[in-house]
């Protein structure tokens, strides 16, 4: 003899609990105990105007998710008998990030410049999230960091119970005075949940005098050849705007060319205001060993030296 009993509690699966806009899932529902006889299921779903629109089937397809796709998916498992007890399933569709307002490009800053702040507008659902990079390495922002990061939402004419698109603004504010080590690449990543971020990129330069960047032991920088070899002395310098090199040695200027000197100034390539000028020593004789001056500068009269101390290389081994 058939018992006739309505079904017992549902069970709803998903493909996927969370989607990007535009992107689909599949919820499948079924009963513990499917009743007598067996049950039929019925689905109650969000809808674009805020009440509910109700499916039969133990399967609800979503395709071309849109914002109001958000929201609780309710399968009721039913006979003749009566119904079985609801299982509800909280779908989450995101709208990933977008840089509504990206950074310029690149950027000359002026040393006694001030309130310098960059900001990045990013907009999606949920509240897109932005982190500050510098370098690429991530940017903590504290109130006692030189670097300071605030953030705010732009309110939007949501009405109650929608989900709609937010606005995020966040900005990096450099404390001052500013220093040549202000410069660099700076980016904002924008992200809310999905393994998508949208990103903008810019570069800062500082407009500075020449900074010596060679590593000293501990006043002076050193090099060294082998007599006989060809010398070569590297000065490295940061420097905004393109600095001047002149080298010397005892006190008198050294001329490029010639039959020993050689001197070549470059801008060093993915470095921002980084400059080399390299003194090549043809045929280094013991007399060659010593001191030698790089002299650099860019204007305002501001002129920086550096102690360059040319020796044998096994001396500079020990």
């Amino acid at each position: 003899m058939q018992v006739l009993r309505r079904p017992g509690q549902a069970s709803i699966t998903a493909t996927y609990g969370v989607i990007a806009v535009g992107g689909g899932t599949t919820l499948r529902c079924t009963a513990v105990d499917v009743g007598s006889p067996e049950a039929e299921y019925r689905w109650l779903t969000p809808s674009a105007i805020g009440t509910s629109s109700e499916q039969i089937s133990p399967i609800y397809t979503l395709e071309h998710a849109t914002l109001a796709d958000n929201g609780e998916y309710r399968c009721i498992p039913f006979n003749r008998i009566g119904d079985g007890v609801e299982s509800v399933f909280t779908l989450q569709v995101i709208e990933p990030p977008k840089i509504t307002r990206p950074l310029p490009e690149f950027r000359v800053l002026d040393s006694d410049e001030s309130s310098v702040t960059l900001s990045c507008e990013a907009q999606g659902y949920p509240v897109p999230q932005i982190q500050w990079y510098k370098n690429g390495k991530a940017i903590s922002g504290g109130d006692s960091s030189h670097l300071r990061i605030t953030s705010e939402h732009r309110p939007s004419n949501c009405p109650p119970g929608d989900f709609c698109s937010v606005k995020s603004v966040s900005f990096l504010k450099f404390a001052e005075p500013l220093t040549w080590t202000d410069k660099g690449n700076y980016s904002c990543i924008a992200g809310n949940g999905l393994e998508k971020f949208a990103t903008s990129s810019t570069t800062l330069s500082v407009v500075h005098a020449p900074v010596v960047l060679n590593e000293r032991y501990p006043n002076d920088a050193l090099a060294a050849a082998d007599p006989g070899s060809t010398a070569r002395i590297v000065c490295h310098i940061s420097a905004r705007p393109e600095p001047k090199f002149i080298w010397l040695r005892n006190g008198s200027e050294l001329s490029n060319g010639g039959s020993r000197y050689r001197i070549r100034s470059t801008r060093l390539d993915g470095k921002i205001d980084e400059f080399q000028s390299i003194l090549e020593v043809a045929d280094s004789m013991v007399h060659d060993y010593g001191p030698y001056i790089c002299r650099s500068s860019n204007g305002n009269e501001q002129k920086t030296d550096l102690v360059i101390k040319l020796q044998t290389k096994s001396k500079l081994a020990r």
